[in-house]
């Protein structure tokens, strides 16, 4: 498990699907680690996504040296990868990702 320092989690999320992972969060790190704020996530608001808190939940984790992941829970059932927050994120979990949908699968990001 990496050595945290502090996960910032995008406020904008929908809390009702990202509460559990949260929760996961808190009972992994603790509740003094967790901090909200809109400013990490700033390049991957668009405007015209106005549904985007509705998708996925977006956070960074900073280790004890500084270095950040930024991760994106995708919680939609539906079988499409978002390819603005894939494009920001170093891991990308899609929950019911169906095996059909071949091409997602070669992107190393994308786990299931």
């Amino acid at each position: 498990m990496l050595n945290i320092k502090k996960i910032i989690i995008d406020p904008s999320c929908r809390f009702l699907y990202s509460s559990y992972y949260i929760k996961g969060l808190i009972c992994l790190y603790g509740n003094d680690y967790i901090e909200y704020s809109i400013e990490p996530f700033k390049s991957i608001i668009d405007s015209k996504d106005k549904y985007r808190y509705d998708q996925y939940m977006a956070f960074v984790l900073y280790d004890n040296n500084n270095v950040n992941y930024n991760i994106v829970i995708d919680y939609r059932d539906d079988n499409s990868i978002k390819e603005d927050a894939l494009s920001w994120s170093h891991i990308y979990a899609k929950i019911n990702l169906r095996i059909n949908n071949i091409n997602i699968f070669d992107n190393e990001k994308i786990i299931s």
